[in-house]
């Protein structure tokens, strides 16, 4: 499950422009970013500020599915629309695939 939450966490991180730029973002250091992908989690008070930082393209819930157990949970209501087919098409849409 690690392995697999790592890879979420990291791609993730990617898609919000790499570990200098989030730990920018969010007032951290870059190496508390890379203990996220390290240890397969996200604290719980920056879940919400990285799926914003990935555009919504990954989810609170993909994040952290035991924090955020709905697919919407966390999310703005915009982009819960915007990604509602996505959300309803959840086996082929690239965002949810492993």
């Amino acid at each position: 499950m690690v392995g697999h939450m790592q890879s979420i966490i990291e791609a993730a991180i990617k898609r919000a422009g790499r570990a200098p730029k989030v730990a920018t973002k969010l007032g951290i250091t870059r190496i508390s970013v890379y203990e996220w992908i390290k240890k397969g989690r996200v604290p719980s008070d920056r879940v919400i500020p990285l799926s914003e930082l990935t555009d919504w393209e990954f989810t609170p819930h993909m994040i952290d599915s035991s924090l955020y157990p709905n697919p919407t949970d966390g999310m703005p209501r915009i982009a819960t629309k915007r990604n509602s087919k996505c959300f309803m098409e959840a086996a082929s849409c690239a965002t949810f695939r492993k």
